[in-house]
């Protein structure tokens, strides 16, 4: 067997070749202007609206996507981050089963990064409890269910300048891991609310939805405007987001 005192010396020389190779730790994120998204594929309007149509393990579905006008406050790294709120509603013919609400902020590098996301479920307009994969990080707050899952750092919600190939995680918990995968960038798509020529596809997977991954469709300017998997459909209807208007296809 090696002895130790020559094992230690072997291991401490082996991480510093890793790291002159460039595999060193992310650098923390710093955030000095977080609610002010300027990331083409995360826009944020406040006061603006999305409507999607679509279907759901054979359900007729209609999801509200509202960018509301307050921020959230949460503690991290020593400070306070400010995120902006999101809030998605969705119905299954016609009757409301899930608002989600999701806690954004833009770091100085141009990454958007999730400080949280919490989704009640309702039936027949009463709720019912929180999703299990709701989390926050720094855990639950006061007006908070008690359940939400706490983690210690953001995940990243859209990286700063997403190209074929990049894999990033939208959370990262021990029993429900979310991640995307470019698979192309300046590609077409067509929907309800405008057809476009400079969308990027991503792969998404989700460890508490087994099966194929779901394809993912994002404009700049406008954000998700298309989503298909095995069970679910969802296509963009109509945006209030109108700083980029939908191109012609050629």
């Amino acid at each position: 067997m090696m002895p130790t005192r020559t094992i230690l010396p072997a291991l401490a020389a082996g991480l510093a070749a890793v790291l002159s190779l460039g595999f060193a730790p992310d650098p923390v994120p710093v955030f000095s202007a977080p609610t002010t998204l300027t990331n083409p594929y995360a826009p944020f309007e406040p006061g603006s609206v999305k409507v999607f149509r679509g279907r759901s393990e054979g359900a007729k579905t209609t999801t509200l996507r509202r960018h509301l006008p307050e921020t959230r406050l949460f503690p991290w790294n020593g400070g306070m981050v400010e995120t902006v709120v999101v809030e998605e509603q969705s119905f299954e013919d016609g009757q409301l089963v899930e608002v989600s609400t999701s806690y954004l902020a833009q770091d100085d590098d141009g990454n958007v990064r999730f400080f949280g996301e919490v989704s009640l479920e309702y039936e027949q307009g009463i709720i019912v409890g929180p999703e299990p994969d709701s989390w926050l990080v720094g855990g639950p707050m006061p007006g908070d269910p008690e359940e939400v899952q706490s983690v210690d750092d953001p995940a990243m919600f859209m990286i700063a300048d997403p190209q074929e190939g990049d894999v990033f995680s939208l959370q990262d918990l021990p029993d429900a891991q979310e991640t995307y995968t470019v698979v192309k960038v300046g590609t077409k798509v067509k929907t309800p609310a405008g057809r476009f020529k400079s969308a990027m596809r991503v792969l998404e997977t989700n460890d508490l939805e087994p099966g194929p991954p779901e394809s993912v469709w994002i404009v700049p300017g406008v954000g998700i405007v298309r989503e298909k998997g095995r069970k679910v459909r969802n296509t963009l209807l109509a945006t209030s987001l109108v700083e980029v208007a939908p191109e012609p296809l050629d």
